[in-house]
């Protein structure tokens, strides 16, 4: 990469994370070398990743000594190794691959081949509003491949924090985990505001006694109303899969 900053490097690991999955599978755990602040340079990040089908994997930032940027993915098996090289220039929109092999010593490379990833990105985008059903689409890049890369990237962070090795736990987007996610923070909210409350309750029960009359008399019921109508809100998922049962299969 051209630099070093910690925005840089990890955007680039976000989008190698995806590659990685796709060739050596899930990631499980992550054992980061490198700055332990996020302010310092991240241009020796050393990653070691451990996948459900790869034993291990290695990733780190190259030298910058030189001028190009670009990509390097590196197969080792038991009689050799294969290695893609992508050249990414940022002010040539199309790059260049090449891919070299070592097998029992000789060593074999194909011709440079050209990539415009703007004339893919719209191909695949064409072919994507072609596909008449969603269980017709290709495998390709998904929003929950994203928010796994990006699980990833967090645990290098937290990693380069703890200094020891992070295991990640990717769980599958669905609209019950979701659910569940906002009535948490709901629930969070709702115990904030009663601690608020009762601050507010012990103020006005001392201004009560002053004056001899009741100010807010109606707070209980106010506050009930509000626990009530957030344990209602539970019920949802429960409606919406009945109602999911009902409804005639396509």
């Amino acid at each position: 990469m051209s630099s070093g900053d910690r925005v840089t490097v990890l955007a680039a690991l976000a989008r190698d994370v995806e590659l990685v999955a796709a060739v050596a599978g899930s990631v499980k755990r992550v054992s980061a070398i490198g700055p332990g602040t996020p302010d310092s340079s991240f241009a020796s990040l050393q990653i070691q990743l451990t996948t459900t089908h790869v034993g291990s994997v290695r990733w780190s930032v190259g030298a910058m000594a030189t001028s190009r940027t670009g990509l390097t993915l590196t197969l080792l098996g038991e009689r050799g190794s294969v290695s893609l090289r992508v050249d990414d220039d940022s002010s040539n929109p199309v790059s260049t691959w090449q891919l070299a092999s070592a097998v029992d010593g000789r060593e074999e490379s194909e011709s440079e081949q050209t990539f415009d990833a703007a004339a893919s990105t719209i191909q695949r985008f064409a072919l994507a509003i072609a596909t008449p059903t969603s269980a017709d689409a290709p495998e390709v890049s998904t929003w929950q491949a994203a928010t796994r890369a990006m699980e990833v990237v967090d645990a290098v962070e937290l990693s380069l924090q703890k200094g020891r090795t992070i295991e990640v736990f990717q769980q599958q987007l669905t609209e019950r985990l979701a659910f569940r996610g906002t009535m948490a923070a709901f629930g969070c909210g709702l115990l904030l505001l009663a601690f608020l409350a009762v601050v507010v309750i012990a103020i006005l029960g001392g201004a009560e006694g002053m004056v001899r009359e009741k100010i807010a008399p109606a707070w209980p019921l106010l506050l009930l109303a509000i626990l009530a109508f957030f344990l209602l809100l539970q019920a949802i998922p429960l409606l919406a899969q009945k109602r999911r049962d009902k409804e005639p299969p396509s």
